[in-house]
């Protein structure tokens, strides 16, 4: 068996050493063809050797000993080397090389129908600003390689609209990035796990509204990181863990995945929309948070707002099925917003802080006041009020719409008067319009500045 991999090692060195070669050999602004030798000559000698090998194994081994594979077709033992050689060699025959191509000091790889971005030349000087092409010799640039840029000194980098998949660390640890820009609309964009960790210098980020998924980790520790845009609804496992700086997050996601927001101790307001589940970790160590919105979560899992000694109102949803005992350890001022019978019975048993008051969830705003963006639980008959404060911090702009599917909808609801408290300046557009209760009357204060009607 050590003679296998033994076989299966050399080629793989010569194929890596062939292709090395071929990338030292490309100069900037010629497409220099892939080699073909070093695969051709790893086929040959895999074959070469896996029947040597065989010829040797033949006297030490019975023809009655005999390999299973997995297609359950029995193969002599003497043969197994043969055999391996023969499909290396096979494979690495029909092997395609891809082309390679420099421009500036970066190297790409060109295929058939798109090119790669693979790295920064070796021994290059990296660029202050890196801004990759639409094309290369004609080609689209779709990809950006893993682990290609990874480390590399940038300061700013601009991506075309064409390309299509950032893959896995691509821009890890660019410690002095602190600029990305996206040139046009790209149709379609998937950003890999690790993407941009560890980018310590970069402050903002607007993705595309293509991209609809984003990666584990994809953000982690990026110290800087204080305002991120993104229209997607899928985020893994610890995809802004660490990041320090973030102070406010609003996304519509499907489900907050484990440690997704774990350690940004400056995050004071977080609005997850309608996510369904939240998972462990998730907001663990948010030292500065005050209000979480996952008025629509279902399943909590353990430890998901633990350690977030200011925290005071949690939303969660309706008829929750799963809610872990320690999901406040740590959060003794938090109290769990619930309007479910049996979701408080649940709170109850576990020992938790729980409320049947009116939640709001809220966007905190560059000034430092609030906007009210939905609302669920408490009375739902008589007076409603907007309150000028939540959770401790001034209320400024208001946003409650009332259609049915919006995520601040609410199933039945029967006001007459909505008051809207003194010191709120701004009414967002369409504010309170399609109530379908019975409301007959709206209080406005004297501060509101825009607009006075409702």
């Amino acid at each position: 068996m050590k003679k296998i991999v033994w076989l299966l090692l050399l080629a793989a060195v010569l194929l890596a050493a062939g292709t090395a070669g071929a990338l030292a050999e490309t100069e900037e602004g010629i497409r220099t063809t892939g080699a073909k030798w070093p695969y051709i000559a790893g086929g040959i000698v895999a074959i070469v050797i896996g029947i040597c090998l065989s010829i040797g194994m033949a006297g030490s081994h019975s023809r009655n000993e005999v390999l299973v594979t997995p297609t359950f077709i029995p193969i002599p033992m003497p043969l197994i080397p043969a055999v391996l050689g023969i499909v290396i060699g096979i494979a690495a025959f029909i092997q395609t090389p891809a082309d390679l191509y420099v421009l500036g000091s970066v190297q790409y790889r060109l295929y058939e129908k798109s090119a790669t971005a693979v790295g920064l030349v070796k021994n290059a000087e990296p660029p202050e600003t890196l801004t990759l092409p639409d094309e290369v010799d004609g080609l689209p640039l779709t990809d950006i390689r893993q682990n290609a840029f990874s480390g590399t000194s940038i300061r700013e980098l601009v991506l075309p609209a064409s390309v299509q998949t950032i893959y896995q660390g691509a821009f890890r640890n660019c410690t002095t990035l602190d600029s990305v820009t996206f040139a046009g609309e790209n149709k379609k964009l998937s950003i890999g796990n690790e993407a941009f960790r560890g980018c310590a210098a970069l402050k903002a980020i607007h993705l595309p509204e293509s991209v609809k998924e984003l990666g584990q980790s994809v953000f982690r520790d990026c110290a800087a990181l204080e305002e991120i845009g993104f229209s997607g609804n899928e985020i893994q496992s610890a995809c802004f863990k660490g990041c320090s700086s973030l102070k406010s997050v609003s996304m519509r996601l499907k489900r907050v995945p484990d440690s997704a927001f774990r350690g940004c101790s400056s995050l004071i307001v977080a609005n997850m929309g309608e996510a369904e589940s939240v998972g462990s970790y998730a907001f663990e160590g948010c030292s500065s948070l005050i209000c979480v919105s996952t008025a629509y979560a279902t399943v909590i899992d353990g430890w998901a707002y633990a350690n977030c000694p200011e925290l005071l109102a949690v939303g969660i949803g309706y008829e929750v099925k799963s809610l872990a005992g320690n999901v406040l350890n740590g959060s003794p001022k938090a109290a769990l917003y619930t309007g479910s019978g049996k979701t408080r019975d649940k709170a109850q048993r576990a020992g938790l802080r729980f409320t049947e008051d009116r939640f709001f969830a809220c966007d905190l705003l560059p000034d430092g006041t609030l906007r009210l963006t939905g609302w669920r639980w408490g009375d739902d008959r008589g007076t409603f009020v907007v309150p000028a404060t939540w959770c401790g911090l001034p209320v400024s702009t208001v946003s409650l719409y009332r259609s049915t599917g919006q995520p601040n909808s609410y199933y039945q609801y029967f006001h007459e008067e909505i008051v809207v408290e003194e010191g709120i300046l701004y009414l967002e557009d369409h504010c309170f319009s399609n109530w379908q209760g019975k409301v007959k009357r709206i209080v406005l204060p004297e501060s509101i500045t825009s607009p006075k009607e409702p």
